[in-house]
C-alpha cells in the first residue's frame, strides 16, 4: 500500500521536476531582486533605509532620529533628465530613392508613422529608458494581441512595450 502512494503519475513527476527548477533559479536571483529592489526604493526616494552588501541598515533608528533626511531625490531627478534627453521624437521619414518613388515614400512614411501611432512609441520609449537607467536593464516585451482589429478582418497585430524586470512584492 505504502508502494502504491509512493508512486507518482508521469505529470506530477515533470510538475515536480519543473517545481525545483523554478525553487532553483528564483534562489540563484534572489540577490538581483533584491538590488533590483533597493534600486526602485532610491528612485521612489525611500533610499534611507537601505542595507549595506551583508545586509545590515545603513541608517539605525536613532540615527534616523538624530539626523535630518534630505528632502531632494537626486537619483529621482537624474534619471528623469536622462530620460527627457534620450526621448526625443524621431522622424520616420522615407525619401524617394529613385525618380518616380516620390508615391511609395509618402506611402511608407504614413505607414511608419502609424505603426509608431498604434504601438504608443513614444510613451513605450519614455519607459524603456527609464527602467534602462534604473535598472540597467533595455526589456522591449514584443507580444502578439489577438483582439487588435485591422481592416479587411484581420485581426491580430504585434505590440511592443517597454517593461521593467519583475519586481517582488
Amino acid at each position: 500500500m505504502a508502494e502504491k502512494q509512493s508512486k507518482k503519475t508521469p505529470r506530477e513527476e515533470v510538475l515536480a521536476r519543473v517545481f525545483e527548477w523554478f525553487e532553483t533559479d528564483r534562489t540563484a536571483k534572489r540577490a538581483i531582486f533584491e538590488e533590483l529592489e533597493e534600486c526602485q526604493r532610491m528612485y521612489k526616494g525611500d533610499h534611507w533605509d537601505l542595507h549595506d552588501l551583508v545586509g545590515r541598515p545603513l541608517r539605525t533608528e536613532s540615527q534616523k532620529k538624530n539626523r535630518p533626511n534630505t528632502v531632494e531625490n537626486i537619483v529621482f531627478s537624474l534619471i528623469e533628465g536622462l530620460v527627457a534627453e534620450f526621448s526625443e521624437d524621431v522622424d520616420l521619414v522615407d525619401y524617394p530613392v529613385e525618380p518616380g518613388d516620390d508615391e511609395a515614400a509618402s506611402i511608407m512614411t504614413d505607414l511608419k508613422k502609424f505603426i509608431k501611432y498604434k504601438n504608443r512609441l513614444a510613451s513605450e520609449r519614455e519607459k524603456y529608458l527609464r527602467w534602462f537607467f534604473l535598472y540597467g536593464t533595455g526589456i522591449w516585451h514584443i507580444y502578439w494581441d489577438p483582439h487588435w482589429k485591422a481592416a479587411k478582418a484581420l485581426t491580430g497585430g504585434a505590440e511592443m512595450s517597454g517593461g521593467k524586470p519583475f519586481i517582488r512584492k
